[in-house]
This record gives structure tokens, sequence and C-alpha cells, in this order.
């Protein structure tokens, strides 16, 4: 499987190997956030449906929300940087 991997960099990354695990490295923000921001709407949406038919209150995961936008943001920006300027 290691193997296979690694053909499969190596087809797909013509700048060497530190560039190949620099984007992969920016990948784990961005899983991060959009986990965060689901788990955010997932929770705010949850709370709201239920207080909507039965009455009280909701909590809205604001915080989720904000650091799933920031993280997903963050490692796009890097990903998008990292393919402006790629080593020879």
């Amino acid at each position: 499987m290691q193997s296979v991997l690694n053909h499969f960099g190596t087809l797909f990354n013509p700048f060497g190997e530190e560039v190949y695990q620099l984007r992969k490295s920016m990948i784990k923000p961005i899983i991060i956030g959009v986990g965060a921001l689901a788990l955010g709407i997932g929770i705010t949406w949850s709370t709201y449906s239920a207080a909507s038919k039965q009455g009280g209150t909701y909590i809205v995961a604001y915080g989720l929300i904000f650091v799933g936008i920031s993280y997903t943001f963050r490692g796009i920006v890097l990903l998008v940087k990292s393919f402006a300027y790629p080593s020879p």
C-alpha cells in the first residue's frame, strides 16, 4: 500500500517530496475546519429545530462555526499560496 501511495505521490508531485509534504500538511486545517463547521451548524440546527417545535431556547454554536470558517479559510489560502511558489 505504501508503495502505491509513493507512486501516486511521485506521479502527482512534480516538485519534490518537500513540497508534497508541505501541501499534505495544509490539508489538515481544512479537514478540521470543515468538521468544526459541520458540527457547529449541526448543533445549532438541531437545537433550533427542537426549540421551534416545543418552545424554549436554542444554542447557536458560533464558536465552532467561527473556528470552522477560519481554519478552512486558512488552510485554503495556504494551499493556494503553496501552488504559487513551487520549488524546482
